[in-house]
């Protein structure tokens, strides 16, 4: 595979335009970036009477992007079938049952360009001579090996009492290895990241869907499917010299999603407040929530779903049909930094308790004649819920706290020291998609079309339940691996279409 890519720039002047991109200078950046896999395959297929199945490939790929001693990885599958309802003739009630299992590897290699140092010459010079450096803040390295990924699946499909009753249940078990990762090294080497093999992620777990067609009188029938699916996730290794790989990072915000060697893919980590042995908050002298520095960043919940389901429904009667889907996932955890903003900044609802009498305080204060604030008891304010140290910090002794403080100064330090108060539950149920379908009757068709509907589609129509305040809990804070974050993100979009399907 070669790919060469071309700057396209077009550049228009417009006297009475004020924007940034009404310039004269244009500095165009050219690329000719290369990669190439050669591939061979083959594949067989077997079957016997209609009743026995067995399916096998073989791939080896050569790849530009690795060494030579590595560039090269052959991986199989191999998949077999047996449909037994052929021979159990005499049960009427099974209309189809078949097992399945199956075993495959999969090879993978990396992007061009990262296995030895890049060099780059400068647009300037010294004393006449062109100046370079090695390009980049990551060190490659040089015996990459291709990632390898192992699995297997065992399933099976039975289908009673004329396929009104179905069920397909399957069984999976995924182990990927020697993953290219660019993982953090100090910077005193020299470079901030390192691209290794690294790391072994297992996913098992189970995908189980129920049909059924309950009801079926003249021209009305009504179908339902419900299905679930149950992953398991886990970092059974990661590197002898790294236990913690960032996914994605919060700096400002004080979190980060992260991989732990023996720990789950996806883990939300950051400080936690401190608590006493019955876990209540422990407060300071000002009356703020206090974070437990000497533990550092703990766990504080996981971005990755426990498991997912869904519900449809169809109903059809002559020409007409409707379809429902609703959508159920659950056991997530979101770290919501819009409601960490929120609260910081005023706008959070729950802001507004304690300022009325804050202010009465102050009024009292200035009444008073009194100009110095270390001389002030505040009568008035917000009171955090929690504890507070009347002891020393060797020997607490814990009461229940009473200090009033200023609410823009309580919810205004809590979003950049601990995340622990703006992690939700992310879990929720969906409307997800409503159709509603109508089929042309064919004499309408004339001799072009065999075949004819119209139908409109709703999307994304009804948040049913959320855990989450204010904002989407499928909402994300990038494409890649930041599931558990969410920062400013947009109301999520109802949308409505129309679909004309015709068959020639």
């Amino acid at each position: 595979m070669r790919r060469l890519f071309l700057p396209l720039v077009t550049v228009s002047f417009w006297n009475d335009v004020e924007t940034i991109q009404n310039f004269l200078n244009v500095n165009n950046e050219y690329s000719n970036i290369r990669k190439q896999i050669n591939s061979v395959f083959g594949s067989v297929q077997l079957g016997y009477k209609d009743t026995y199945f067995v399916d096998a490939t073989l791939r080896n790929d050569w790849s530009s992007a690795l060494a030579e001693d590595y560039n090269s990885y052959l991986y199989p599958s191999v998949s077999g079938s047996f449909v037994f309802s052929n021979l159990l003739e005499s049960a009427n009630f099974l209309s189809f049952g078949k097992l399945r299992a199956s075993y495959a590897e999969v090879g993978g290699d990396t992007g061009p360009y990262r296995l030895s140092q890049n060099y780059g010459v400068k647009d300037f010079s010294l004393l006449g001579k062109p100046l370079g450096e090695i390009s980049g803040a990551t060190l490659n390295k040089r015996d990459l090996k291709p990632t390898r990924t192992y699995s297997y699946k065992l399933g099976t499909d039975i289908r009673l009492f004329e396929d009104r009753l179905r069920l397909d249940v399957a069984y999976y078990h995924q182990l990927t290895r020697n993953q290219i990762l660019s993982l953090n090294i100090p910077s005193t080497s020299g470079y901030d990241m390192a691209v290794i093999n690294a790391g072994e992620i297992l996913n098992e777990g189970f995908e189980v869907q129920l049909g059924a067609t309950p009801v079926t009188l003249g021209d009305f029938s009504w179908d339902v499917t419900v299905n679930f699916a149950r992953n398991i996730n886990s970092v059974p290794k990661l590197h002898e010299e790294v236990d913690t790989y960032i996914l994605a990072n919060a700096r400002w915000a004080g979190a980060a999603i992260v991989v732990k060697e023996g720990g789950k893919y996806g883990d939300i980590v950051g400080k936690k407040w401190l608590r006493d042995d019955e876990g209540k908050i422990v407060h300071n002298a000002a009356g703020l929530p206090m974070t437990d520095d000497a533990a550092g960043q703990q766990i504080l919940g996981n971005g990755q779903y426990d498991f997912t389901a869904g519900l449809i429904n169809s109903f059809s009667y002559k020409g007409f049909s409707l379809r429902a889907l609703i959508d159920w996932k659950s056991g997530a955890d979101l770290y919501s930094m819009s409601s960490g903003i929120g609260h910081a900044q005023g706008t959070a609802e729950a802001t507004l308790e304690g300022r009325d009498a804050w202010y009465d305080s102050e009024e009292a204060r200035l009444a008073a004649g009194i100009e110095n604030i270390a001389d002030w008891t505040p009568t008035g304010g917000y009171i955090g819920e929690g504890v507070k140290n009347i002891g020393t910090a060797d020997a607490p002794e814990y009461v229940t706290n009473d200090i009033p403080t200023n609410p823009q100064n309580y919810w205004g330090s809590l979003y950049t020291r601990s995340p622990e108060f703006f992690i939700y539950d992310a879990s929720y149920v969906k409307l997800r998609e409503l159709v509603f379908s109508y089929n042309l009757p064919k004499k309408f068709l004339g001799n072009i079309f065999t075949g004819a509907s119209v139908s409109f589609v709703g999307r994304n129509l009804w948040l049913i339940y959320s855990n989450v305040p204010n904002v989407d809990p499928e909402s994300g804070y990038n494409n890649g691996n930041g599931q558990g974050f969410e920062y400013g993100s947009i109301p999520s979009r109802r949308s409505y279409g129309f679909n004309l399907n015709l068959k020639f």
